[in-house]
């Protein structure tokens, strides 16, 4: 598999916009329970490196996704 190819299949990949409701909510929720725990750590006192990393990739990874889910409300909201 070549570069070319490897870069046509991450565009056919579904992604947020594709994702089902209820797997959707599923994702928000495991990504707000670790976000949650993560930081509960820190604020206990807890801040090794691993714990400020995963804290940090969920928070992200959150926001990411809350944000691509509310451009796909504009843009549907837009478009009509």
């Amino acid at each position: 598999m070549n570069y070319l190819q490897y870069l046509r299949g991450v565009e056919n990949m579904k992604t947020v916009k594709n994702m089902k409701p209820k797997v959707f909510i599923l994702l928000l929720i495991v990504l707000t329970i670790n976000t949650i725990r993560y930081g509960t750590y820190l604020i206990e006192g807890f801040g090794s490196i691993y714990n400020w990393a995963l804290f940090t990739l969920n928070l992200i990874t959150l926001l990411i996704i809350i944000i691509s889910k509310v451009k796909e409300k504009l843009i549907e909201s837009n478009s009509d």
